[in-house]
C-alpha cells in the first residue's frame, strides 16, 4: 500500500493486532490526544477507544489543526501543553 509519505508492506498488515479488547482492563489514568485533521487514523477510532477504556480518570482531546504526526508548530505546542498538564496531575 502506498501513502503520500511511504510504502506499507503486506507483512505489516499480517502482523497488525487489534488491542481494543483490552482497553476495558486499563485502570490507569489515560489521555488520548488525536489530531482533527489526521488522515491516517479516523477520529472515530479515538472516540471508540475512549469509550472502551476502563480507567476512571480518562480524557479524550481532539486537537483542531493537528494531523497524524502533529507536524505544525501550533499543534505540537498543544500536544505538549495537554501532555505536560496530564503528567503533572498523574505522575
Amino acid at each position: 500500500m502506498d501513502t503520500q509519505k511511504f510504502r506499507i508492506g503486506l507483512e505489516y498488515f499480517k502482523e497488525a493486532k487489534d488491542y481494543t479488547e483490552i482497553l476495558s482492563e486499563t485502570n490507569i489514568p489515560t489521555l488520548i490526544l488525536h489530531g482533527k485533521e489526521d488522515e491516517d487514523i479516523p477520529e472515530n477510532f479515538a472516540k471508540e477507544a475512549f469509550q472502551k477504556l476502563g480507567a476512571k480518570e480518562k480524557k479524550l482531546k481532539i486537537i483542531k489543526g493537528a494531523d497524524h504526526n502533529f507536524e505544525s508548530y501550533l499543534s505540537k505546542r498543544k500536544l505538549i501543553f495537554f501532555s505536560k498538564n496530564w503528567f503533572k496531575k498523574y505522575l
